[in-house]
Formats: structure tokens, C-alpha cells, sequence
């Protein structure tokens, strides 16, 4: 068998979706779907009273208001870093300070639906003068309430669930 693909569906640069036959010391597989989705950062930013600022934003793939992080798609040519802080002004008209990569990740291992880059930074608080922004909704939320949140399923998206356990325990364990 030949490793081939054909495109199905093109909506460049948010996605990408494959028909291929491939084959591999793994597997081999025809007419498999591959579905290629834009890259995307976002940032678990701290205030002063070490709260995490969320955005609750509708969410049309779940129809519904969901809390995020600010963040967005990687454009071309930018590094994962200049989009997090572009998207952070746009969203929310702050500014932030030490910043730190927390941890990278592919969205579905199968499909590769994309990679999610999360950052965690500390809000510079001479940007909170009134900036124009896209006016989402934002809260400030202390640990003990994300953490009620996370255990009582109410996060969305498997993006937003792994930041914030992978946030917590790297803060708990006081590693990396």
C-alpha cells in the first residue's frame, strides 16, 4: 500500500482534513481521516492576589458559555509567545510580566488535531488603565474555586482541564 492523501476539506489556515492510506512498522490503514487544526497558545495570567483571570466566552463547537484562558490561533511566521501576548491584549487590553512556558500539547494523538502552547505570566499592572479590547467577560478566580470547579466537572474542554490540573500540580509539587 502506498502512503497517499487526498484533501477532503480546506478551510486554510484554521483546518485541514485528509483521506490517506499509509502504512507503517505500527500499521496500515485505508482511508483514514487526518484532520491538520490550527495551533493555538494561551496564558494562565496571575494577578497580585495570585488569582487566574478566565474569560467566559460562547463557545460554538459546545453551544454554549465556557470558561477559557485568553489566548488564539498561531498566525503564520509568529512564534507561539507572540501570539499569546497579541491575543492577551486583544482580549483583555493587559499587559503581563514573566512569562513561562507551562506546557505543550497535542489536542488528539490519532488525528493530530493541533497543539495547544500554555504559558503562565504575571499581570504588569501599570497595563490595567482602560485599553480597548474585544470586551469579553473576564473573572478573577482564586484556587480554591477553580479547584471546586475542576472537581465538580464544570470546565468544558479538555484544553482548559489539563492547564489547570497540569498548573496545580506543578505548583503543588513544586516542580519545574
Amino acid at each position: 500500500m502506498k502512503n497517499k492523501k487526498k484533501i477532503v476539506y480546506n478551510h486554510e489556515p484554521f483546518i485541514t482534513i485528509y483521506k490517506e492510506n499509509f502504512k507503517n512498522k505500527h500499521q496500515s490503514r485505508k482511508n483514514f481521516h487526518k484532520i491538520i487544526i490550527q495551533d493555538a497558545a494561551m496564558v494562565i495570567l496571575e494577578n497580585e492576589k495570585n488569582q487566574i483571570l478566565f474569560l467566559d466566552e460562547y463557545r460554538r463547537g459546545i453551544k454554549k458559555k465556557s470558561l477559557g484562558f485568553p489566548g488564539g490561533h498561531i498566525e503564520s511566521g509568529e512564534k507561539p509567545l507572540e501570539t499569546v501576548k497579541r491575543e492577551l491584549l486583544e482580549e483583555t487590553g493587559y499587559l503581563a510580566k514573566n512569562w513561562k512556558m507551562l506546557l505543550r500539547y497535542t489536542r488528539h494523538g490519532t488525528y493530530n488535531c493541533g497543539q495547544d502552547y500554555v504559558y503562565t505570566a504575571k499581570i504588569d499592572n501599570n497595563s490595567l488603565k482602560s485599553i480597548k479590547n474585544e470586551n469579553l467577560k473576564k473573572k478573577w478566580l482564586n484556587k480554591k474555586t477553580i479547584l471546586a470547579l475542576l472537581a465538580n466537572n464544570k470546565f468544558e474542554t479538555a484544553g482548559i482541564i489539563a492547564s489547570v490540573s497540569f498548573y496545580f500540580i506543578k505548583k503543588r509539587y513544586n516542580v519545574g
